[in-house]
């Protein structure tokens, strides 16, 4: 296990929150690892209302569900059942590893809870974000070829796909080429015609590229009992129409309430992860609108707390016959998740975990309880080739995900000396040192000369501190071809110098293991461990 201490790019917030829990404790409506808490939500659930309404959106958006994903369905009927959330945009082929490590996550977090409370049942449910029209984000997947080579491929669709949201979005005979292109990259293998079985039976043009994610995550994990919700469904916009109407007339409240809770945030000493908008609604241009409100993109308006005053009463009218058209943003979309769903905790990696100690005024404004936020799993996956050339220099998996190219600098320092870059650092504050040591000896000659000393100053750091990167990079030239062997285990732990789980997609394992890959990762991730796991595989 990694410490996330020692990875960087790491917010504090996300460290507070993990190991200092009572410096952010006011930002959060509960601790995970509090039983009270756990005990005081399970409470509150059990007077959740509409489940039966949600059984049977449920049960239509299943309808060639496992036999696990149906009793979870059946349980989530009943009061003293609740859910385990977490969600993610619908990348192509899952998306990045950590969209499955999710999914994982929230299926093993509920076998957890239900040994430690056995009164109740515990189902996972995996929010598809699909209302959004980040297109340009979800198309491509990362995969590293035959040579070692990290490679993007992209499906391009129709050249309209960005105007619509995800949702809407067909898939188009692009998709072959697409196809085409990952078996070019993916060296044939005795797996490689299971992965490519489920392409064609996940993706296929016409099909909706909402339908064909959620067909091959289920394909993964359905097994295991996992349920997916297509929030864009007419039958839980009308449930969640409760939700839209407050917002119509309470924005003004919800603006101020983030902006305090944000100012908060700030004066503890983190970061804010969303700056606050004028709007937590959005309005899809279905037909010609009458309002003039402010246009983000070819089909969807923002609807602002400062402008929409005179037209509450129409969109009002207009929320009661045609709520598919009202589109959350990213505050308001955990509330309307937990006004659908009996949410005990939602799974969340550090970006939605900073999001939710935003929200938590918003949630009392509105009227809904927040539930408990827990972290997901962190993985790498280390290849037993890959560890035997880290063993071959003396490294370690952790020494690639802290410190990435960094390693082959340390390398080539083991052999000749002090390294390029902190050579020119040590003469660099050496001249620094003399030249500050002159400008008082030099302003008492001359006042003027006092001032002249320290631009000089300035411009040899600069010019130094440019010669420091330039010997960096050429440091890291020369020996590369020298640990060739480690630069490939860079692409493959850390691929374009990010976490591997934020990077490579599945269908890379898939073609080396097979698709009970999925199963193997199922078996070895903790939920809830407060660190980054490195899985081995052979």
């Amino acid at each position: 296990m990694i410490p996330f201490q020692s990875i960087p790019g790491q917010s504090r917030l996300f460290l507070d929150f993990l190991h200092d829990f009572g410096k952010v404790s006011d930002f959060y409506r509960g601790y995970y690892k509090k039983d009270s808490d756990v005990q005081r939500r399970l409470k509150e659930l059990e007077a959740f209302p509409h489940r039966r309404e949600l059984v049977q959106v449920l049960q239509g958006q299943h309808p060639d569900a496992s036999s696990a994903t149906k009793t979870s369905i059946e349980r989530i009927g009943q009061p003293h059942t609740v859910a385990v959330v977490t969600g993610q945009q619908m990348g192509f082929f899952s998306g990045p590893l950590f969209t499955l490590y999710k999914a994982i996550g929230i299926i093993k977090y509920c076998e957890q809870l239900k040994k430690s409370h056995p009164d109740h049942d515990f189902v996972p449910v995996f929010w598809l974000e699909l209302e959004d029209h980040d297109f340009e984000e979800i198309r491509s997947i990362n995969l590293i070829d035959v040579n070692n080579t990290l490679k993007t491929v992209s499906y391009l669709g129709d050249g309209n796909d960005a105007k619509d949201p995800i949702y809407k979005l067909l898939i188009t005979s692009d998709l072959d080429r697409l196809l085409k292109e990952l078996q070019e990259i993916l060296y044939t293998t005795d797996f490689s015609k299971e992965w490519q079985s489920l392409l064609r039976d996940t993706y296929s043009s016409g099909s909706s590229l909402a339908e064909a994610f959620k067909k091959f995550l289920m394909g993964c994990l359905g097994k295991y009992g996992l349920l997916t919700l297509d929030p864009s469904d007419i039958n839980l916009k009308k449930l969640a129409r409760p939700v839209f109407e407050k917002e119509l007339t309470e924005a003004a409240n919800t603006l101020d309430a983030l902006r305090t809770q944000t100012d908060l945030i700030k004066k503890a000493g983190y970061d804010a992860q969303v700056e606050p908008d004028s709007t937590n609604l959005f309005m899809l241009d279905t037909v010609e609108p009458r309002h003039p409100l402010n246009r983000t993109g070819s089909r969807k308006f923002k609807l602002r707390a400062d402008e929409m005053g005179p037209y509450v009463k129409e969109l009002r009218t207009l929320l009661a016959s045609d709520p598919q058209r009202f589109i959350p943003n990213v505050v308001l979309r955990p509330i309307v998740q937990d006004t659908l769903l009996p949410t005990l905790a939602y799974m969340a990696g550090p970006s939605e975990i900073a999001y939710f100690a935003q929200f938590r005024k918003v949630y009392e404004i509105l009227g809904v309880q927040e539930p408990l936020i827990v972290p997901r799993p962190f993985v790498t996956i280390l290849e037993k080739k890959i560890g035997k050339v880290l063993d071959k220099f003396g490294l370690s998996a952790a020494d690639i995900v802290t410190r990435g190219p960094e390693v082959l600098s340390e390398l080539a320092a083991r052999e000749s000396g002090e390294p390029a870059p902190a050579m020119v650092g040590r003469i660099k504050e050496q001249i620094s040192a003399l030249m500050t040591g002159l400008q008082e000896p030099l302003g008492a000659v001359d006042p003027g000369l006092k001032g002249a000393s320290k631009t000089a100053l300035d411009k040899v750091e600069q010019a130094l501190q440019v010669l420091q990167s330039k010997a960096a990079d050429g440091e890291k030239r020369a020996h590369e071809l020298k640990y060739n062997q480690v630069a490939k285990a860079l692409t493959h732990l850390r691929p374009g110098g990010h976490l591997q789980e934020r990077t490579l997609n599945v269908l890379y394992y898939m073609n080396k293991y097979g698709l009970q890959f999925v199963d193997r990762l199922y078996a070895q991730i903790q939920p809830l461990a407060e660190g980054h796991q490195v899985i081995e595989v052979d």
